[in-house]
């Protein structure tokens, strides 16, 4: 049995480790998830999987937007999901009483393609979409970038580089080293 972590919710093209759960058999996490930081000690029960072959199964995704509200800001925002030939499973509002309204979606998507190609509809609807990724093709299709390190958690909340892909990859970041291939995920 494949289950797929609720924590991190891992698509096709996601780099994923595994690991057994007496409960829940295998259980696939995005390698960068926190909650597979404490089995990652221990080789027998956590490892690298791979993805098979596309099996024509969605997995559940979540963005969040926040965008100038606006009349029809909502259907506008659904539309252009729909067209992408997407369900969206779940939606919360949130008014941010600045003149922003924040929405979290939980769209069905195939892979991380796919969800790239809905955050491009959505960035060229003409409203701000604000994504926390960390996928490089995400990140490349940006208009502008804000990178906040050093670390994660505790040991981060500064910005450290903003800007363009470009400039992002000239700076000095943790990220840009990702993204440069000067370090690698173990």
């Amino acid at each position: 049995v494949v289950n797929y972590a609720r924590c991190c919710k891992p698509i096709p093209g996601d780099s994923v480790m595994g690991h057994f759960s007496a409960e829940r058999g295998l259980v696939v996490h995005q390698d960068r998830c926190k909650n597979i930081l404490s089995f990652r000690k221990n080789p027998e029960q956590c490892f690298p999987v791979n993805w098979g072959e596309s099996s024509g199964k969605f997995f559940t995704a979540q963005i969040k937007i926040v965008a100038n509200d606006e009349p029809g800001l909502l259907a506008n925002l659904a539309s252009s999901i729909t067209e992408s030939k997407t369900n969206i499973s779940s939606i919360q509002t949130t008014d941010l009483n600045s003149g922003l309204h924040e929405f979290v979606l939980d769209l069905e998507v195939s892979d991380r393609l796919h969800l790239s190609k809905i955050i491009k509809r959505l960035k060229n609807l003409g409203n701000t979409v604000l994504v926390v990724e960390h996928d490089d093709e995400i990140i490349k299709s940006a208009d502008h970038i804000i990178d906040i390190g050093p670390k994660a958690g505790t040991f981060g909340g500064q910005v450290v580089a903003e800007g363009s892909f470009k400039k992002i990859l000239n700076s000095d970041s943790l990220t840009a080293k990702y993204l440069n291939g000067k370090i690698k995920i173990n």
